[in-house]
């Protein structure tokens, strides 16, 4: 399923079943972004199907990324947030956490 067709499905839910959080709960995929100097580790809202693919041809300038920990490439840990933007154009590797071997 396209990223519009996803869309086009949630569009048609019910706001009052959003806010309920039957489907906020389902929207968060773990994700590992990779800059130049950073590695960020946290969450993207993404339909589970939804391919990442889609979602990175459609987001902008600018890509919220929540319960976020951004690291140097060594491993030290810089900093945590619950939400921290990340500049698209900045990311070099994007890959759903699970997928780590």
């Amino acid at each position: 399923m396209r990223f519009k067709e996803l869309s086009a499905v949630v569009s048609e839910l019910s706001v009052k079943e959003f806010n309920k959080g039957r489907i906020m709960s389902n929207l968060k995929t773990k994700v590992i972004l990779l800059t130049k100097y950073f590695r960020v580790e946290g969450e993207i809202d993404l339909l589970p199907g939804a391919r990442l693919t889609d979602f990175m041809n459609v987001v902008k300038s600018n890509m919220v990324v929540t319960d976020a920990t951004v690291s140097d490439h060594n491993g030290k840990e810089l900093l945590r947030g619950e939400f921290i933007n990340v500049l698209v154009r900045n990311i070099e590797i994007i890959l759903p956490a699970a997928s780590v071997l």
